[in-house]
């Protein structure tokens, strides 16, 4: 009978063990995945629309889970409402959270299920504090998101009418285009301008292969006279090589200035002839009555010649 007694103890206590385990399960169920050992805090956010996040959605933080949605509540926002959520982060994660930090929604996959994101924010601002509220970004409105690409698609339809319209015109001829399409005007143009385009290119080339010849011949000549000057040829090479032409040159000019310095102090005949008026007036009269004659001669040359052959 002892030994049926302990076997019950022992079956209890196992029960009790069962209990237990199945109640710390549930609770940490309920409390969204909680650890028991693992301390944690609490931080608050608030958005208009939370786009179908539930209680027990993980919160990320630079890719990595460190938390859990808790709650969430409908809270008045003026004249409308939005929703408060409260969630909890890891104590690892907690000191890098900052005040600037925002918290947004994304889409953990394609079948709709949804996260929070918490970013780091900057270093600049100071740490948050347990129960802190931080500030939400705008999620993506699906809904609004297909409204739109409902218009752009309506858009397209109607642009595509039009393309549609005007491509029948120009198929049937009509219009500028539809002139251009049935037309090889256009054609027989651009095929002329190619051609003269052509044209021009080869006689432009053609001249500067000339221009290139003239001045390889220039440049030879050039060089050939150079070389010869200074080797003392020709008058420019005599010029650059005897000094004897420069200084003939120069007693020349020498006494060409001291001739013009004579006749403007007006000394000897050409200087008397540019300074004494009466002499160019003498000389002028002179002229004058010599023209004279030579006209009355011509008039009446019997005047002063007389021919007799008997």
């Amino acid at each position: 009978m002892k030994r049926s007694g302990e076997i019950r103890w022992g079956e209890l206590r196992l029960g009790l063990l069962i209990f237990v385990s199945m109640a710390i399960f549930l609770w940490a169920s309920i409390q969204g995945g909680s650890s028991l050992f693992k301390k944690e805090y609490t931080l608050h956010s608030r958005f208009s629309n939370v786009q179908g996040v539930v209680a027990g959605a993980p919160i990320w933080f630079q890719g990595v889970e460190v938390g859990t949605v808790k709650e969430l509540d409908f809270v008045p926002v003026g004249d409308t409402s939005g929703v408060a959520v409260t969630f909890k982060v890891d104590q690892k994660v907690f000191p890098l959270i900052r005040r600037n930090s925002r918290v947004r929604i994304q889409a953990l996959n394609v079948f709709g299920e949804k996260f929070i994101e918490v970013t780091p924010g900057t270093r600049e601002s100071p740490h948050v504090a347990n129960n802190d509220t931080l500030a939400s970004e705008r999620p993506f409105d699906m809904a609004e998101i297909m409204e739109r690409g409902n218009k752009i698609v309506d858009q397209l339809s109607a642009t595509m009418t039009d393309l549609q319209f005007v491509m029948a015109k120009v198929r049937r001829g009509e219009g500028s285009l539809g002139k251009l399409a049935g037309s090889d005007e256009l054609y027989v143009s651009l095929d002329r301008t190619v051609r003269s385009a052509e044209t021009l290119t080869l006689h432009l080339d053609r001249s500067q292969v000339e221009m290139r010849r003239n001045l390889v011949s220039l440049t030879s000549s050039l060089d050939s006279l150079l070389k010869r000057i200074d080797r003392g040829e020709g008058t420019f090479g005599k010029m650059a090589k005897d000094p004897a032409l420069y200084d003939n040159l120069a007693s020349a000019s020498a006494r060409m200035d001291s001739t013009l310095a004579r006749v403007e102090r007006g000394e000897g005949n050409l200087g008397q002839l540019s300074k004494d008026e009466k002499l160019y007036k003498s000389l002028e009269g002179s002229l004058t009555r010599l023209d004279q004659l030579l006209a009355d001669i011509q008039k009446n040359p019997k005047k002063y010649f007389s021919f007799s052959v008997f």
